[in-house]
């Protein structure tokens, strides 16, 4: 009687859709929708399926970065004609004065007019990178989780929190030291570099170029020293994992004759489809990252070429105060783009350790 009514309660399982539903389980659209329009449209669709269209993201980043220079250009090419004139007016000035004090006087008053020209814009550089850093880990809150769960998912349980946790540690570390040390440094190099250029002293150069140094030695420092830690991080308990999910497929497929090896593959099933989530969220993830760097890379970029291009200019001026104070305010914005290369360095690292973790054996 049993097998004359069990055809009529058999249900169809269909395992075609096994990534989206995946995905929307493992919350992995968190990835896209934290993100603002503008950045969403330069990732483009986060497809569960594995078929994300990295090489369309690539061309949209290309787009998008050189659409960023030339804003950047336009918007600071009058700031960058003012300071020229301001560079050569003083040098023109300073080859037709003959009597030293004057041309002391001159060049003091150039300093002046140059400080007061370059006060709000690279205050707004500081600030603009600071901001760009506090976006860059707001989003590392809602992705990095995203990412490790459908790691975990997959299989690599106790890869995923190690990394996960790693991950979490040298972000935490580098946002903390950049709010309380590293810009605070920067923004006193910025005080110092003028005060140089105003008061020609031999012991504040050296503190500047230590300054220079510390802050360089630091970002370097702890952006090798963190990713070395994620690398090495993680190896043995993969290794843990990989065997666990073997030695789970085998004791089941064994104690289960027939059931047990058709439980088997159906786990292994649903491994593969968190697979297919972490990889796509991850590649999104990593494509997202970068595109949250291109606004603030193209600005902090564009501004550090005109003031190389007006600290050659002035050069030429008779005792280099106006050059020292344009290659001082270089050497700000490149520690700047040092930062935050290194923050977003990182979090695109700490993503790509999630993609590394082990999933289906």
């Amino acid at each position: 009687m049993t097998l004359l009514f069990l055809p009529f309660f058999l249900v169809p399982v269909y395992a075609q859709d096994l990534g989206e539903a995946a995905g929307v389980e493992l919350e992995a659209n968190a990835v896209r929708e934290a993100l603002p329009e503008e950045i969403q449209e330069v990732g483009g669709t986060l497809d569960m399926s594995g078929r994300y269209d990295g090489l369309g993201a690539l061309e949209r980043l290309w787009r998008k970065l050189l659409e960023n220079i030339s804003e950047r250009l336009r918007a600071d090419a009058w700031e960058a004609v003012r300071l020229l004139v301001v560079v050569l007016f003083c040098s023109v000035s300073g080859s037709l004065i003959k009597e030293k004090r004057q041309q002391e006087i001159l060049e003091l008053s150039g300093c002046a007019v140059v400080s007061l020209l370059l006060a709000g814009g690279v205050d707004s550089m500081v600030k603009e990178c600071f901001s760009s850093l506090v976006e860059l880990n707001d989003y590392a809150r809602v992705a990095l989780p995203a990412v490790y769960t459908a790691a975990a998912a997959g299989g690599a349980v106790a890869s995923a929190s190690v990394r996960y946790a790693s991950a979490c540690f040298a972000l935490d570390l580098m946002m903390s030291a950049a709010e309380k040390l590293l810009l605070p440094v920067i923004s006193a190099l910025i005080a110092m570099s003028v005060c140089a250029a105003v008061f020609d002293n031999a012991m504040l150069r050296a503190t500047i170029n230590g300054a220079k140094k510390l802050a360089a030695l630091m970002m370097s420092g702890m952006t090798i020293a963190l990713t070395a830690m994620l690398s090495v991080t993680g190896l043995v308990s993969s290794a843990a994992d990989a065997a666990a999910i073997r030695a789970a497929k085998t004791v089941i497929s064994a104690s289960l004759p027939i059931v047990g090896g058709i439980m088997a593959n159906a786990a292994s099933s649903v491994f593969a489809a968190a697979d297919l989530v972490k990889n796509s969220a991850g590649a999104f993830g990593m494509v997202a990252v970068c595109a949250l760097c291109l606004a603030p890379f193209a600005a902090l970029a564009v501004r550090r070429f005109f003031f190389g291009v007006i600290a050659a200019a002035a050069d030429m001026t008779a005792s280099g105060r106006i050059a020292r104070l344009f290659h001082d305010m270089s050497a700000v914005l490149t520690l700047l783009l040092g930062l935050l290369g290194s923050f977003a360095l990182m979090l695109f690292f700490s993503v790509a350790a999630a993609l590394r973790s082990v999933g289906t054996a």
